[in-house]
């Protein structure tokens, strides 16, 4: 059975552990526990998981390039579906104003057909026309307030402590 990535980075961790315990051999290249006398070979058991561990760093990043591409694919189908449904909704609401217009030039009130019922009724809605000279008391104030990284990053970087942020590192990884 192989070991997952994560036993083998495990493996590996507890591999360098136990030598640092120990005291390094010029001579032999291997390591020694002063009190037990165990001689360790550190070389030959990282030889053991380096193989498989880059085999599976190697592999796992081919993974992600596969899931990535089938991510974009999917992000891309989706979006095509969006636009398509997009596109028929707007055409139903066109031929809705269509028939809405029709009935209301005609006088219709109410058409029937076995299969479809049509009928139209009257609403009202506030139209804007100039928002400038609308009067305040008919206005809402909307504040939006959120914190400008640009700036908090440059004033963090040039040593000014800013409450509430920090500058953290992050790693990435590309794969070509």
């Amino acid at each position: 059975m192989k070991d997952s990535l994560f036993n083998i980075d495990s493996r590996l961790t507890e591999l360098y552990a136990k030598a640092e315990e120990m005291t390094f051999d010029d001579e032999s290249g291997l390591y020694v526990d002063p009190e037990t006398g165990e001689v360790f070979d550190l070389d030959a058991e990282i030889a053991t998981l380096g193989i498989d561990r880059k085999k599976k760093l190697t592999d796992t990043a081919l993974y992600v390039t596969r899931l990535t591409g089938d991510s974009e694919m999917l992000k891309a189908r989706a979006k095509a579906i969006g636009d398509r449904a997009k596109a028929k909704a707007n055409l139903a609401d066109r031929l809705k104003r269509g028939i809405a217009a029709s009935m209301v030039a005609f006088g219709d009130k109410k058409i029937e057909s076995d299969d479809v019922m049509l009928t139209t009724r009257q609403s009202t809605s506030v139209d804007i026309l100039d928002e400038n000279v609308i009067p305040d008391e008919f206005t809402v104030v909307k504040i939006d307030r959120s914190p400008d990284k640009t700036k908090i990053g440059k004033a963090l970087k040039g040593g000014v402590e800013v409450a509430g942020a920090c500058l953290k590192t992050n790693t990435s990884l590309i794969i070509r």
